[in-house]
């Protein structure tokens, strides 16, 4: 039998005849990693020195000390260390007894043979590896007179503390003192709130493991009650998240860092994101936008308006038609705008690049700066060009043949770089744009590196004159921002990226609790633990529905984690919808009975074959077919039908609910969105069983759609490509083969 590398093979035989230690020697040379002692206590001393040993072998009969008393000193040392006895025939009722005791793992019969030997040993090691992966416990307690009597704590404890069970109940004070000092009010507390009867969420605590390492642990408690809603005990969860903390301080350090990068940018640096209705948000701002316009960039992000209030009208409007240009051209964003700070109006100067999403949204890296004072230096240069040897700016005029006529002081720069004089020709970039715009009154602007700087040149013409006006700027400070821009977009993107995998991480570690909270309820609710009251029972009851909720809340978020990681795969096969409707829908309709709603299924007659993940429509169907129950009022009607359209097959979920706005139309298929709804449902969600059914279906290349009308009822319809016998054919065909 092979070992799987992974596993240690740190194996200690002890036994008091020095042969039968010799002969394992040769038996299992090369296989595992062997050390052996002649006494019990040799045994020990190597479990100091050596250990810990992944298995322990023992004989029972020992001079000086029994193997029963060495295997049970080992445990005390090495709780997850898994122990064996190795007893001849005559001692049989002692190893049996032993096992049942739970102490011993397994017990072999001397003579041994080898392929026993090998077998027990690998499956102690893999018993080994178990025990020592856990990274969470039960228990439970009783409380008597106000104080607490631990009745059970599961073997995970050793693997998450280093302590026992036994550990627990010799040391009262344990469970408090493992706990670090500034924590242990925070433990106390809780369990005297537990006791009082008030209840107590989880708690989040830092404690020393025996070996004195420190672990982050979260302590779930769940207290029991008597008929009379005493507490008299309780039972918790306790789970290992060192590393979810970790991922957690290592977030904050990366968004500290950023933060202060990103306020060393001039100006504010935002994110904003435009959907399809043209509404818009902010997902991040900076810091900075409490000295420039005196509001929490917490707040921004929750309400973009505290921002887009303080423009005047119509430069909101310029505002957003930018947005929307940009956004449908996939072209930088540019806008200048007033806004009113303080009853102060200053003039601000917008940028930003786009990125479309696969939502159809599109997100915006942007910048605004306050360009206030820039624009009265601005004004003044204006004014300046009437003087223009007085310019500070490179000023110059060019003939309508391309020779440079005049340039001010500052252009001599211009002309050192481009290695002409006064009467030369200028660069081909200059010539080209006067031969454009000659004669004709207008102007252009066009920018120009010149050795480590950059400038904007406005070439400004004169009707029916033959030269062109030249007025050039430096704007290497703002191409240097565009630049810096641009990393802090890369910035962002990791960001991002370390968010959805941590969501993702904590989605996926909530399923751990859920199932055990569901046990728990389960058992209760079955009488389990004991009689229960109907007033419990409904208790009960409601918290089971919370955590099937709650859980359909986690696979929701977890399967848009998956989707917008592009980690979502589809395994298509070929089966027929009218069946999978059958299968998925029909057991639904005690469902609507229950609601009062007659649920009818009308499938078509031929098979309606389509190649898709089996799945992931069954998933579809639930949502759409789903949500019609839970809208429909008392007394109302659904019909799901599937109709062969040619060359696709369509399904369609027609009800006679109160139906959807134009509005509520467009945005219903949006992430973390939830249409208005009647009173009497009672039902909420996350907003995204449509948002990800109409992935799902676009994975499949089909397409989704609602018809409605308020007040008169919605039409959930998809349409999946058909699978005809000319296309199966035509699969099954090889390429190139003779018709």
């Amino acid at each position: 039998m092979n070992m799987p590398d992974d596993i240690s093979r740190k194996i200690l035989f002890v036994d008091d005849e020095q042969a039968i230690l010799d002969g394992i020697r040769r038996q299992l040379r090369g296989q595992f990693e062997i050390d052996t002692a002649l006494t019990g206590r040799q045994g020990l001393e190597l479990m100091v020195l050596s250990g810990p040993y992944a298995v322990v072998v023992s004989d029972l009969r020992m001079e000086e000390m029994d193997g029963l008393e060495f295997l049970r000193q080992v445990g005390s040392i090495s709780p997850d260390t898994v122990c064996v006895m190795l007893t001849g025939y005559g001692d049989m009722d002692v190893a049996v007894k032993a096992v049942n005791e739970g102490g011993i793992f397994r017990f072999l019969s001397k003579p041994c043979e080898n392929e026993v030997l090998v077998e027990t040993l690998i499956e102690g090691l893999e018993q080994y590896r178990r025990l020592a992966s856990i990274t969470s416990y039960t228990y439970s307690a009783d409380i008597i007179d106000g104080q607490i009597v631990w009745k059970h704590h599961s073997h995970g404890c050793v693997s998450v503390t280093g302590y026992s069970h036994e550990d627990i109940i010799t040391d009262r004070s344990l469970w408090l003192t493992m706990v670090v000092s500034e924590h242990r009010p925070i433990a106390k507390t809780a369990i005297e709130r537990i006791i009082a009867g008030d209840e107590s969420g989880p708690i989040e605590l830092k404690i020393k493991k025996r070996d004195g390492s420190l672990r982050w642990i979260r302590d779930t408690i769940i207290p029991r009650h008597d008929i009379d809603g005493k507490v008299i005990g309780f039972e918790g969860l306790v789970e290992d998240i060192t590393e979810r903390k970790e991922v957690e301080e290592a977030l904050k350090i990366s968004e500290s860092k950023y933060q202060k990068m990103v306020a060393n940018v001039p100006g504010l640096v935002f994110q904003l994101l435009m959907h399809d209705d043209g509404t818009v948000e902010f997902p991040f701002v900076s810091e900075s936008s409490r000295e420039l316009f005196g509001i929490d960039p917490q707040n921004l992000c929750k309400d973009s308006a505290m921002l887009l209030d303080l423009l005047s009208e119509s430069d909101r409007r310029a505002f957003h038609e930018a947005l929307v240009l940009s956004a449908r051209q996939m072209t930088p964003w540019e806008w200048w705008g007033s806004v009113n700070v303080s009853d102060d109006e200053r003039l601000f100067q917008g940028v930003g690049r786009p990125e479309k999403l696969e939502n159809g949204d599109v997100l915006f890296d942007a910048l605004l700066m306050d360009m206030t004072e820039y624009r009265k230096i601005e004004e003044q240069v204006r004014s300046l060009a009437k003087f223009p040897a007085e310019d500070p700016n490179p000023v110059l005029r060019v003939s309508s043949d391309g020779k440079v006529l005049y340039a001010n002081k500052t252009a001599k720069q211009l002309l050192l770089q481009w290695e002409i004089k006064v009467g030369d020709t200028a660069p081909k970039v200059i010539t080209d744009k006067i031969a454009e715009i000659k004669g004709t009154g207008t102007h252009e602007t066009i920018e120009i590196e010149c050795g480590k700087k950059i400038y904007s040149v406005t070439l400004a013409s004169t009707e029916d004159a033959d030269y062109v006006n030249l007025y050039a700027s430096d704007i290497t400070a703002i191409k240097n921002v565009e630049r810096e821009l641009t990393a802090t977009n890369q910035t962002l993107q990791e960001h991002d990226r370390m968010k959805n995998q941590f969501v993702t991480t904590v989605s996926h570690e909530l399923r751990t609790p859920l199932c055990i909270f569901k046990n728990i309820v389960s058992n209760a609710m079955a009488g389990a633990l004991g009689k229960v009251s109907k007033k419990l029972y409904q208790s009960l009851k409601m918290a089971d529905d919370s955590i099937d909720r709650l859980a359909r809340i986690i696979n929701d978020f977890l399967d848009i984690s998956k989707i917008e990681a592009g980690a979502m795969k589809l395994d298509l096969t070929e089966f027929s919808l009218n069946e999978l409707v059958d299968e998925i829908v029909t057991p639904m309709t005690a469902l609507a009975d229950n609601k009062g709603i007659e649920l009818t299924i009308n499938t078509c007659a031929n098979d309606a074959i389509i190649n898709a993940d089996r799945d992931r429509i069954a998933q579809v169907l639930t949502n759409l077919v789903g949500n019609a129950i839970k809208f429909v009022l008392v007394n109302g009607h659904i019909e799901v039908s599937v109709t062969d359209e040619d060359d696709q097959i369509k399904f369609s979920v027609d009800d006679d609910g109160p139906g959807l706005s134009k509005d509520e139309i467009e945005k219903v298929f949006d992430r973390f969105v939830q249409v208005n709804k009647p009173r009497e449902t009672q039902e909420h969600g996350t907003g995204l069983g449509l948002a990800i059914t109409r992935e799902l279906i676009d994975m499949h290349e089909g397409s989704l759609w609602v018809d409605s009308v308020p007040g008169h009822g919605c039409c959930f319809n998809f349409v999946l490509p058909k699978v005809t016998a000319e296309k199966q054919k035509a699969e099954e065909e090889p390429v190139g083969a003779s018709k």
